[in-house]
């Protein structure tokens, strides 16, 4: 009888996993100016909070409620890329951060979505501390990258489950462009720097991203990007940024350390060189800082000096996103 049981509930789990499909309802969210439509997988729900989530820059997210599956959404300006070189720079780009020596033993894809070249990659790797595929795709509109990442749980169903998280991904549909909102924005980029970060009176913090890199030896560090905005009334250097911070991982303070040889070819190369570059008053410049990790997976704390922002909460890397 046991057997059967068992037998039974094989049965039943396998075509769970063959029935999956995608929802009837489109799901809209719009981003920079940009309206789309995506159809998500039955049984998945969105985040009430994506960008607390997956990062800044999430437009949206979803999990799935069978199983430890999540997805967000993300959209960038076409002209920060270089689409001529963008399937092998990205490929360069994910290999190192997911830890693959070598980029041609990352897997790509290359599909078409809208008459235009879209890109998949995979990566086995880890989100929330569970262990997952994740499928990172890219597509491109007439005026922006569009990417979209499905952690996909490490389970009996995973191979299924890819099969119909590119039937969500190729579902996407750019429904409108607002043309006020790009003209306002081109007009107002080099003064808006408040709409996520903190700031007193002498200068205000835009913490852009973070990444994870290796020095020559092996050590993990952290690379975090952000824009500083002068606010007093003398020149100051980027670095006020690390003066005003206390980074921790495991309660252990991390200290700064400079950016390694082999992101010097790398966006980090040529902001770190701006780190010596003088900001006026009213103006702004972007950077990064560099701090070595106690270890590569652990939450690292950024925590500002209680003197410079007595109010402002920590903020939280979570390192299992990259």
């Amino acid at each position: 009888m046991k057997k059967i049981i068992s037998s039974l509930v094989l049965l039943v789990v396998f075509l769970s996993g063959c029935s999956a499909k995608l929802s009837e309802e489109k799901e809209a969210f719009s981003d920079k100016g940009v309206s789309y439509e995506i159809q998500l997988i039955s049984g998945w729900e969105l985040d009430s909070n994506p960008i607390e989530k997956y990062g800044q820059s999430a437009v949206l997210g979803a999990s799935d409620t069978n199983s430890n599956s999540f997805m967000f959404v993300s959209t960038n300006r076409l002209e920060e890329a270089d689409m001529k070189t963008f399937a092998k720079d990205r490929r360069k780009e994910l290999a190192k951060t997911y830890g693959y020596d070598d980029p041609e033993d990352m897997y790509m894809k290359t599909l078409e979505w809208g008459g235009k070249e879209a890109y998949k990659y995979t990566a086995f790797t880890k989100f929330s501390k569970v262990e997952v595929w994740a499928h990172i795709y890219y597509l491109q509109t007439e005026d922006r990258i569009v990417q979209i990442v499905y952690y996909s749980a490490d389970d009996g169903g995973y191979k299924k489950r890819s099969e119909i998280i590119e039937e969500s991904v190729l579902s996407l549909e750019q429904t409108e462009v607002d043309p006020e909102w790009q003209e306002e924005t081109e007009e107002t980029t080099e003064e808006e720097i408040e709409g996520i970060g903190v700031k007193n009176d002498a200068v205000a913090f835009d913490i852009r991203g973070f990444q994870k890199a290796k020095d020559a030896d092996g050590n993990s560090l952290i690379v975090i990007r952000y824009k500083v905005k002068n606010l007093g009334t003398e020149a100051i250097l980027p670095e006020v940024f690390d003066q005003s911070i206390v980074l921790t991982q495991k309660e252990k303070t991390l200290k700064r350390t400079e950016l390694p040889e082999s992101e010097s070819e790398n966006e980090a190369g040529d902001l770190w060189e701006k780190r010596a570059q003088p900001i006026d008053p009213e103006k702004s410049g972007e950077t990064v800082s560099v701090y070595r990790l106690d270890n590569g997976t652990d939450e690292v704390t950024l925590t500002f000096t209680a003197a410079d922002f007595p109010e402002q909460e920590p903020l939280t890397f979570d390192l299992s996103l990259l």
